[in-house]
Formats: structure tokens, sequence, C-alpha cells
């Protein structure tokens, strides 16, 4: 995580940024290791775009709750209710 942050300290942008062939940006990959710690230590660097989706069109809420990561699922979309609303629209 600190690799991290001195690397979105540099350049914020990188946050919501991925390689075209990868499935997740940094947020989806936060969710799927139930990494709530990071998140909140990265966003005090940079803004997430909470309304990223994965290659396969899913919220970072919608990969947590796919790894049973029900409390972290909750706290995305309290913090983004747009995040909600995609995961919402989804179903």
């Amino acid at each position: 995580i600190e690799q991290c942050k001195k690397m979105l300290q540099t350049d914020k942008a990188l946050v919501n940024e991925k390689p075209p062939y990868r499935r997740y940006y940094l947020i989806h990959h936060l969710a799927y290791a139930n990494n709530k710690e990071a998140f909140d230590e990265l966003r005090k660097v940079c803004d997430f775009d909470m309304t990223l989706l994965t290659s396969d069109q899913k919220t970072a809420a919608e990969v947590a709750l796919e790894q049973q990561h029900v409390r972290l699922a909750h706290y995305f979309e309290s913090i983004s209710p747009e995040m909600r609303a995609l995961r919402e629209k989804h179903e």
C-alpha cells in the first residue's frame, strides 16, 4: 500500500486507470481482497471513481459481494449512492 500511495501521490489519475487487458481497477482489487483499510488510506491521497465497472460490468460492491465481503460492499455503497444505483440496475 505504501508503494501504491507513492505512485498515486506522483500521479493521482492512476487510481482510476487500468490496462485494457485487465479485468479490475484498483478499487475492484481492494473489494476482492476485502481491504477497507487500504481503501481508506489511499482515499486520503486521491479520489476513487466509485462508478467504475469491471470488464464484465460489475461495481466494486458487486465484486465484494461475490467474495462474501458484505460489510465492505455496504460501506462502498454508503459512500457512493451512484454505485448502489448501478448495482440495483444490474439486478
